[in-house]
């Protein structure tokens, strides 16, 4: 049985619900924006922090949208 690193199975419901949003999307700029994303994200060119500062307005909403809905949200308080 092959190991996966922590937080891949978040990562992937991330892509998957980047994905799911997509195909709602209508402005094939917004899309492609989104699939530039998830692509990079998927081969490891950009993190996560990257992916939730990106530049275009729009695809940074939907990319913060689909981190939600992911359930991929931990916040952690601290001293």
């Amino acid at each position: 049985m092959m190991m996966q690193p922590p937080g891949s199975d978040l990562l992937e419901q991330y892509l998957d619900s980047i994905q799911r949003l997509i195909l709602t999307v209508d402005d094939p700029e917004l899309k492609q924006e989104l699939s530039d994303v998830s692509d990079a994200l998927e081969s490891g060119s950009i993190t996560l922090g990257t992916a939730l500062f990106w530049e275009h307005n729009e695809a940074r909403k939907i990319l913060r949208k689909a981190f939600s809905d992911a359930d991929f949200l931990i916040i952690r308080l601290e001293k």
